[in-house]
This record gives C-alpha cells, sequence and structure tokens, in this order.
C-alpha cells in the first residue's frame, strides 16, 4: 500500500503513534503539506515534505489528510483531480485497519433485562469519561444490563468499571460505525452516545434503536471542538440526520454552546452525579496552612494563569498563609504551561502536582479547605461538585455551568471569568476568614445532595431510559 501523508502540523505531531503502529516507513511515499512553496523541500521527522503539486509526481493508493482541516484540504484535492475515494482522513483510515476486532469484558449477562449501550471516546480520567462511569454505576441493574463501548481506556478506570457489574467492550474501529459495528450494536435496547464529536455514531445508531445523545462540551467562547468535528463529519452536519435522537446536555451552559450550531433542539437537562465519597465531615479549622487545589490539564480553557496571577497580587502576609495544588497534565513543551510555570519560580507555595491517581487525588482532598474553577469555559466541572461533596468551600467563574446551582456568597463563590483581580479578593477573603465559614460548607454540601448525589441522578437517568423506550 502506498500512501501520502497530507499535512505536518500539530495534529500529525500529536498522532505521529499512529503512523509508527499502522505504516512502514516503505508505506509512505511523500509527507505534504500547504506550508511549502511549489519546488521547495521541508522536513517532518527526517522525512523531506513538499508543496501539493508534488502529488501529480507520485504514484499512491490513498492520500490521508492529518488536519482537521478535512473538508477544505479534500476540496483542494478534488479541484487537483484527485479520486473522491483515495481521499480519507489519517485517524479514520487507521480505524478502518481495526474493523472487526472486539475485545469483550463480560461481568454480567442477562438477556431477559433491557440491554444498555454506553458508547463514548477513549476513556480515562476526565469529566467525560467519568460522566460515563457514574451514570453507567447509577443503573438499577435489577432492569437493565449494562455495556460501555470505546476504542480504549486507561486500566485503572477499567477495573473501577468492571467492579459495578458492568460490561466493557473495546471496540477500536469506535467512532466509525458500519455494518460490521451495527451487527452487535443492534442487538441493545438503548444507545446512550457520549459527547458531541461521536455525531456520526448518533446518526447512524439512530436509525436502527433509540439514542440519548449526552453532550458535555464547552461551545460558547471556545468554539474548536465543534468546528473542528464538524470539519471531519461534515457529511452529518444535517439535523435530519439525527432526528430520531434525544438530546441531552449536562447543564443549560452545554445546552446553549449545542443550540448555537443547532437552534432549539436540545431535548432535556441532564447533569451527573458522583458517588459520596465523603467519610467524616469537616474538620473544625486549627491555626494551619489552608489548602487550595484546582483541576485540570494546565490549558488556557482551564485558567491557571488567571489563578497565579490572583495568587500573585495577593499581599504576602495573606498567601503565605495558604499552600496552592495545581493538580492535571502538564505538557512542558507547550508555551502556555511553560509561561504559567515561569510566573510561579518563586512562588514556593504553589504545587504542581502534575496527574494524580484517583486515590492520591482522595487523599489530597482530605487535605485541602478550598476548591478553585478558574476555567474561561467549562459546562459544569465535577471539580467543583467533588468540593460541595466532600463539604469544601468552593470559588468559580460565571463560565461554568455549576455556577447556575451556587448562590454567590452562600454555597460557595462566583466570580467573573479572567477576572484575576475578582478572583484574588475571593481567595484573600476565604483565607481571612477560613474559620467562620462553616455554613457555606454545610450549604455547599446540600446543593451536592439535591442536584448532584448518585440517588437524584439514578432518578434522571430512569426517567429518560423510560422515555426512550416509549419511542
Amino acid at each position: 500500500m502506498k500512501i501520502i501523508i497530507f499535512g505536518v502540523g500539530r495534529y500529525l505531531e500529536n498522532r505521529y503513534n499512529l503512523i509508527k503502529k499502522y505504516f512502514k516507513a516503505k508505506d509512505i511515499v511523500a509527507f505534504i503539506d500547504n506550508k511549502i512553496e511549489n519546488g521547495q523541500c521541508g522536513k517532518f521527522k527526517n522525512n523531506p515534505v513538499y508543496s501539493p503539486p508534488y502529488i501529480k509526481k507520485v504514484c499512491y493508493d490513498y492520500i490521508l489528510i492529518a488536519s482537521t482541516y478535512y473538508d477544505e484540504m479534500k476540496s483542494q484535492l478534488l479541484e487537483m483531480g484527485v479520486d473522491n475515494k483515495k481521499i480519507i482522513l489519517l485517524e479514520k483510515y487507521c480505524k478502518i485497519k481495526e474493523k472487526g476486532i472486539l475485545k469483550l469484558d463480560i461481568v454480567k449477562n442477562c438477556y431477559k433485562r433491557k440491554r444498555v449501550l454506553f458508547l463514548s471516546n477513549t476513556m480515562y480520567y476526565d469529566g467525560a469519561s467519568l460522566a460515563v462511569v457514574y451514570a453507567a454505576r447509577a443503573i438499577d441493574k435489577e432492569k437493565y444490563e449494562v455495556t460501555i463501548a470505546v476504542p480504549s481506556i486507561q486500566e485503572e478506570l477499567l477495573n473501577k468499571i468492571k467492579k459495578s457489574a458492568v460490561n466493557v467492550i473495546i471496540c477500536p474501529s469506535l467512532p466509525y460505525v458500519d455494518a460490521t459495528e451495527m451487527y452487535w450494536i443492534k442487538t441493545f435496547d438503548i444507545a446512550i452516545v457520549n459527547t458531541f464529536q461521536n455525531i456520526q455514531m448518533v446518526c447512524e445508531i439512530s436509525k436502527v434503536i433509540p439514542v440519548l445523545w449526552w453532550i458535555h462540551e464547552p461551545g460558547k467562547t471556545y468554539h474548536a471542538l465543534y468546528e473542528n468535528t464538524i470539519r471531519i463529519f461534515n457529511e452529518y452536519n444535517d439535523e435530519e440526520k439525527f432526528i430520531n435522537a434525544r438530546i441531552a446536555t449536562v447543564t443549560r451552559w452545554a445546552a446553549d454552546a449545542f443550540e448555537q450550531y443547532y437552534p432549539n433542539r436540545v431535548d432535556t437537562i441532564m447533569p451527573l452525579g458522583i458517588p459520596d465519597e465523603r467519610i467524616n465531615g469537616y474538620k473544625p479549622y486549627i491555626e494551619r496552612t489552608i489548602g487550595f487545589i484546582t483541576l485540570g490539564s494546565v490549558s488556557e480553557i482551564k485558567g491557571q494563569d488567571v489563578l497565579v496571577e490572583a495568587i500573585n497580587m495577593l499581599p504576602r502576609e495573606i498567601s503565605n498563609k495558604a499552600c496552592f495544588y495545581i493538580v492535571g497534565h502538564c505538557n512542558d513543551r507547550d508555551k502556555f504551561v511553560y509561561g504559567v510555570k515561569k510566573k510561579t519560580m518563586k512562588m514556593s507555595n504553589v504545587v504542581f502536582t502534575g496527574t494524580l491517581s484517583r486515590n492520591d487525588l482522595k487523599e489530597l482532598f482530605n487535605k485541602i479547605d478550598v476548591v478553585v474553577c478558574a476555567s474561561r469555559e467549562e459546562t459544569l466541572s465535577i471539580a467543583v461538585i467533588e468540593g460541595m461533596m466532600y463539604g469544601k468551600v468552593c470559588i468559580t467563574t460565571d463560565a461554568t455551568g455549576v455556577a447556575d446551582f451556587i448562590h454567590d456568597d452562600v454555597d460557595g463563590f462566583v466570580v467573573q471569568s479572567n477576572n484575576p483581580f475578582e478572583l484574588a479578593k475571593k481567595i484573600g477573603y476565604v483565607i481571612q476568614n477560613i474559620s467562620n465559614l462553616d455554613d457555606m460548607r454545610n450549604s455547599a454540601r446540600n446543593v451536592y445532595e439535591k442536584h448532584f448525589s448518585m440517588k437524584v441522578f439514578e432518578n434522571r437517568l430512569e426517567l429518560e431510559m423510560k422515555q426512550l423506550l416509549m419511542v
């Protein structure tokens, strides 16, 4: 097989493992990129990179587009006379090579019950994945057999799921479904498809069984995820193709993001629930360092730079009373991450922990007093919900879905997004008044019990599944 790779930017850089896994060096006859001028030659991983006209000089079987600008680049190739059947997205080509491969982890099988199938992206300890884990756990196993199907999954999370009497199917070809996958998908009674990126699965599966499409993604301010997905799956960017699906969003914020692209299409708001892991109530404050925590991969949308700037604004005699834990993946080659870390070089009370295991995170939660979400846009914030579950003081921006559930100065604090001055004022207030915030901690716990407990979540899911089975 002779392959041309079109695009050598960040998309390919982030997926270069696919090149190493699925191709031998002799398979790739050329790398092409629009940034290379005609007649010139660039470099990518020591491979020569040519301009698009070079395609006419090479014999090939397929051109694999390595970019989120798939639609535009495909049009460019078609204008050059390339056969439509020879153009395919790199990731899709690799997934197709995995067609028919299934790894089954079956812990419970009962065909007498209604069968519920969750379909999601690759699963690890992120918000969307945990939403599926908790939803699968919340469903009544006396009424339903529950299975999760994903292209891949982190081992720790897989073991956690199996303990909840939930089956797991590893299907590497997802999210690209055709007759091969539909053969086993259609044996289920209900499908709950997680995240907007799985639009193709929603459109295809909803032709044969009832589908609930559960949306979590931001898009009111940060549009990249929606726009990249629509470019890649442009043939499915048509409301008529998912007309049979029932659409739920995790918050009103997520609904507003979705309806910027598909107006008035959301059917219901379905927040998630999380397990109650609090063992003891809040320990009375004694003179000690006050612990703050913020969670999420260090990135612009998560706003760790705003938090660091806010800490810098605090008078030293106040900030010295606190320690700030920044928990989450740090890509040290990223300019944003580098900039945030550089600002904290002389701040001994700011700690970057990197990614923590679930047990280590629980241990840290038991030590800290305050949860901070400085996000510029976040449709919910599991971190804040966990904070409320533990009865912590929570500070969130007004650009989060969870802010709709918090009465400012009662259940927690809501500050203006991207405003380090306002965030600094709230952090300073909490440090100076930590021993007087028991009522707020109790109110935060009440918000968790009323809106985000597993019992409440179970009731929401039961109503949605009954709705689907009536279709």
